[in-house]
């Protein structure tokens, strides 16, 4: 079943007071507090001290991982499904494992809810959020 928007999960997860794992396709990793949400972007303070202000636009973000726990979005009607999140939601749902490239790593795991624009990857340690939009995401499925 196809989920909603990166954009809706980092809203639903704005309400927990736990920070989420930014890596940036430049590299750079940082622990945030969300504090607002847009369509394509998201702000928030850094973790340590000093905390810091952040406004990150979507395409800048590799991966965000969040504690092993999923946030729950809605599902979206069947006839607004991109291609790409239904060869996902296939995979998702025969519960493949598989493995994610992107331009900084690679994650292993299980998928999660697809979105229109982003999936989710359990990992045995965290949930990782992969945006589409981020330069050099692919997959390959091992099992």
């Amino acid at each position: 079943m196809i989920h909603g928007s990166l954009s809706e999960v980092l809203r639903a997860h704005r309400a927990h007071t736990q920070p989420v794992s930014v890596r940036f396709v430049t590299g750079h990793h940082s622990d945030v507090l969300i504090r607002a949400v847009g369509s394509d972007w998201f702000s928030g303070e850094t973790m340590g001290s000093p905390a810091r202000g952040l406004v990150v636009p979507f395409p800048a973000i590799q991966t965000l991982s969040l504690p092993a726990q999923s946030v729950t979005v809605a599902p979206l009607p069947r006839q607004t499904r991109p291609v790409i999140s239904t060869i996902l939601n296939t995979l998702a749902e025969g519960h493949k494992k598989l493995v994610a490239h992107c331009l900084h790593g690679h994650y292993a795991g299980r998928l999660g809810h697809v979105g229109v624009d982003y999936c989710e990857l359990f990992t045995h340690t965290q949930t990782v959020i992969l945006p589409f939009t981020q330069i050099g995401l692919w997959f390959h499925v091992v099992e």
